[in-house]
């Protein structure tokens, strides 16, 4: 993992989730650990250009296109898990009212009228 990803697990309070959302939070701090070491190569850090060179065990032309590609699909990937980690949090913070129906409307102007007119049926 990276620095990065180490403080978003630690904003995201993994360990108190459960479920869905912590296998959200859980995929959002993979995919932040892999922006990290893509923006490390794509910005020419030499550890990770060398580690990249052991690796294959020869001399290496890397072209950043790929990477860079790669960068911006991890970032729409976090970008769509955060979203949809959001939105299950939310839900549990505040309950979904139920919808209205006409009939609620109609109680509703009767008891706003009977409210104008002292209480009166």
């Amino acid at each position: 993992m990276s620095e990065g990803s180490d403080r978003l697990a630690a904003d995201l309070q993994v360990e108190t989730l459960k479920g869905a959302e912590r296998a959200l939070a859980e995929e959002a701090i993979r995919i932040k650990a892999r922006l990290d070491t893509l923006d490390r190569w794509i910005s020419g850090d030499e550890e990770t250009w060398f580690e990249l060179a052991n690796r294959l065990g020869r001399d290496v032309d890397l072209t950043i296109n790929a990477p860079l590609t790669e960068a911006r699909q991890q970032a729409l990937a976090m970008r769509a898990v955060l979203s949809e980690l959001v939105k299950l949090q939310g839900s549990q913070d505040q309950p979904a009212e139920p919808p209205r129906s006409a009939t609620d409307e109609i109680k509703k102007k009767r008891e706003e009228r009977r409210a104008r007119l002292g209480g009166e049926p």
